[in-house]
């Protein structure tokens, strides 16, 4: 299916327990795609959709949504009992969510995704062993939504800035995650109720961290006063962490947080080789 244009139906495309498919280069206005009860390996690529939806529906798995727009409407969603879906490149302007995952207990990867001015970019309920990576979220009320018992997912290399209301929120008994390598910028970077027993950082190791310093670790937690913990703790030995631990709540601690890659003054090593004119 490809190439078509779709104005006002309920439903642009649903396809039921469908696979294989491909659903390419197509434009949604008040309508879009819905695959739903057992869809599995279809391909929805370069799809523009305006106020309306993308919804993986029950059941669904190994579907790829890969580098399709959708503004104005209510993002992409992804329900119960399905897994190992995989969004990627999707750009998702002036939505609800941005992407929001129900009840999902296999692993589905949302990475290299674009979130702009969404009330929660990526939002997940009850989720287990997701791989969340490498998205820019901005401008909406809050970056990461885990709510209802989300645990053993991974969050890193992230970057979320400019939210109302927090970077990242932690909700009812959402334990055991890994967050590690986010950029968080933001006036509050995270709220946590009803929940402890997160992992903010990884064993440091040599790697070029998400702000550009010599080892992996935890996160760089700034704000935009320029005074959060990151852009002000002393990294005594530059090796790229903070010399303290940041607390996130009363039990939680981010052990190696990132700190300020040291400013380099820059070299022009530019150099004109004149070659003098025969005479």
């Amino acid at each position: 299916m490809e190439n078509n244009t779709f104005f006002g139906n309920q439903y642009g495309v649903y396809l039921q327990d469908s696979k294989n498919s491909t659903v390419l280069k197509n434009t949604f206005f008040r309508n879009g795609i819905w695959l739903d009860e057992g869809c599995g390996k279809n391909l929805l690529i370069n799809n523009s959709i305006e106020e309306s939806k993308f919804i993986i529906g029950a059941n669904c798995w190994d579907n790829i949504m890969f580098q399709n727009r959708v503004s104005n409407g209510e993002g992409i969603s992804i329900a119960c009992c399905g897994g190992n879906n995989l969004v990627s490149r999707n750009e998702i302007v002036n939505c609800s969510n941005g992407i929001d995952i129900y009840d999902v207990q296999a692993r589905t990867v949302l990475r290299d995704n674009i979130i702009i001015g969404c009330e929660k970019g990526i939002y997940l309920t009850f989720v287990f062993d997701s791989r969340v990576y490498n998205n820019t979220i901005s401008n909406g009320t809050t970056g990461i939504f885990l709510r209802e018992d989300c645990h053993d997912n991974e969050l890193s290399n992230n970057t979320i800035t400019a939210s109302n209301e927090s970077g990242i929120y932690l909700l009812d008994y959402s334990a055991d995650n890994r967050i590690y390598n986010n950029y968080f910028n933001n006036s509050i970077n995270v709220k946590a109720e009803n929940t402890k027993g997160n992992i903010w950082n990884t064993t440091q190791s040599p790697g070029t961290n998400i702000v550009g310093g010599p080892n992996l670790g935890g996160n760089f937690w700034a704000d935009p006063e320029g005074t959060g913990f990151s852009q002000v703790s002393n990294d005594s030995n530059s090796d790229g962490i903070c010399d303290l631990p940041f607390q996130i709540n009363g039990s939680d601690f981010d052990y190696l947080p990132l700190a300020r890659p040291p400013f380099v003054t820059g070299v022009d090593l530019e150099v004109t080789i004149r070659i003098p004119e025969p005479k």
